[in-house]
């Protein structure tokens, strides 16, 4: 979350700040057909909108009497944050779930889940050895882990990456970055990073008008 405090020098003791929580949103750092094949978890209409979207997925494949594509029940995960990490298990346990109330026509070879990290280690902002133990218990559940790998493009049957070939998923969530909102580049001439923060002194107040302190 990014705020914005004004504290208006020379105003009354007992007037209000200006807060700005304005949050965050995804980055798709202009890749290729991120926009059009991915979904984002941006908001609770988008998580909604990614949780019928996986159902109504499974009780497709459980229904249906032709072989399953390809790419028709593996999920790929673009970033192995906090949020790709916790995702994929809640994934992973949802799936089983649906078996156990009665969808058993899910073949389980079909069903795959893949994280895919342009780092070198999954969790990458926290210790190494977090790291290790979270890839070594995803391992045990079956969740696929590639580092290293950088996304080049998304396409309706999956994703592409630098090491070359498709990684088939017919579900994709990019989960792999964010950005402040596209508007603060350009509000009241304040100086933002590349990702639209606002830039700011070791004192907090913005770079171009030390009446504005940030934080978040």
């Amino acid at each position: 979350m990014l705020m914005a405090l004004n504290i208006f020098h020379g105003a009354p003791s007992n007037m209000t700040p200006l807060v700005f929580a304005v949050g965050s949103i995804t980055n798709d750092f202009g890749i290729k057909g991120i926009k059009d094949h991915c979904m984002f978890l941006d908001t609770r209409v988008e998580a909604d909108l990614f949780h019928q979207h996986f159902f109504r997925n499974a009780y497709t494949a459980h229904a249906q009497t032709t072989g399953l594509r390809e790419g028709q029940l593996k999920i790929a995960i673009a970033g192995a944050g906090a949020t790709g990490v916790e995702l994929s298990a809640e994934l992973h346990e949802a799936i089983n779930q649906l078996v156990e109330f009665g969808l058993d026509g899910i073949p389980k070879e079909n069903v795959k889940i893949t994280i895919i990290e342009a780092a070198e280690r999954i969790l990458p902002a926290l210790p190494p050895d977090l790291s290790e133990k979270t890839t070594n218990a995803l391992s045990k559940i079956d969740v696929e882990v590639l580092t290293n790998h950088r996304i080049s493009e998304a396409t309706e049957l999956g994703y592409v990456t630098d090491k070359g070939g498709l990684i088939p998923s017919e579900i994709k969530v990019w989960a792999a970055g964010i950005k402040a909102p596209d508007f603060l580049a350009e509000i009241a001439g304040l100086e933002t990073n590349r990702i639209n923060q606002l830039v700011v002194k070791e004192t907090l107040e913005t770079t171009r008008d030390e009446e504005y302190f940030c934080i978040g």
